[in-house]
C-alpha cells in the first residue's frame, strides 16, 4: 500500500473505525505534544480516511466543529452510527475561563456521511423492508465493533470484524433474519471479560 499524506498535522486525535470501513480522525491539535496544556492550535475539522479510494483521494476534510477538543477529549461510535464527541481538559484542574482552551463539558453528536438520505431505505423501520441487488450496501454480512478508549494518543482495543453470512431469511412476521458466523480465534475476537 502506498503512503498517503494527511490534509494537515494532527496530534492527540481520536481515530474511529466506522461501519463502512473508513477511518474518522477527530479532535486534537496541530502543534505541541500530548500532556496537559502542551498543545496549541486545535484542529476543528475532522478528517475522513477511505482506504479503498485511489491514492491521493483517500483523505477528505469534513465540516468543522466550533468546540476545540484538546487533551482529554474523546469520540465514541454510537449504536445508531453517529459519533459522540466530548471532553477537553488540557489543564491540571478544571478551568472554565481565563485559559486559551478552557475545560469543555459540552457533548456533540457527529453525523457521518452514511447517515445521509442515500442510505435511508436501508435503515430498519417498523414493518418490512425490501432490499436487494448487488449494491455494496446490501451485501449479506454484518460487522461487530468493539468500543475504543484513547490514552497518550493511542487508541486501545478498537477492532471491527466483518462477519460471514451463513443464511438470510424473511420470517412470517416480516423482519429479515440473518445468521452470521463469528471468528473462532480468541486472537481475532477476544472475549469481553
Amino acid at each position: 500500500m502506498e503512503m498517503e499524506d494527511m490534509p494537515g498535522p494532527r496530534l492527540m486525535s481520536d481515530m474511529l473505525l466506522l461501519p463502512t470501513g473508513d477511518v474518522l480522525l477527530i479532535n486534537g491539535a496541530t502543534h505541541g505534544c500530548a500532556g496537559w496544556e502542551k498543545a496549541i492550535n486545535p484542529v476543528l475539522a475532522p478528517y475522513l480516511y477511505k482506504p479503498k479510494d485511489p491514492q491521493g483521494r483517500r483523505f477528505s476534510i469534513l465540516r468543522a466543529s466550533e468546540i476545540p477538543r484538546m487533551y482529554h477529549s474523546t469520540a465514541l461510535l454510537l449504536a445508531d452510527g453517529r459519533v459522540l464527541v466530548g471532553g477537553s481538559n488540557p489543564y491540571f484542574r478544571y478551568n472554565f475561563s481565563g485559559y486559551p482552551y478552557a475545560t469543555e463539558l459540552r457533548l456533540e453528536a457527529f453525523t457521518p456521511h452514511y447517515m445521509g438520505e442515500y442510505y435511508d431505505e436501508l435503515r430498519p423501520t417498523e414493518g418490512f423492508n425490501s432490499i436487494g441487488g448487488d449494491d455494496e450496501r446490501t451485501r449479506c454480512g454484518d460487522r461487530s465493533e468493539r468500543c475504543v478508549f484513547v490514552t497518550h494518543s493511542l487508541s486501545m482495543h478498537q477492532r471491527m470484524l466483518r462477519l460471514e453470512c451463513v443464511t438470510v431469511e424473511v420470517t412470517v412476521e416480516g423482519p429479515l433474519m440473518a445468521l452470521v458466523r463469528v471468528p473462532t480465534s480468541p486472537v481475532t475476537a477476544p472475549t469481553g471479560k
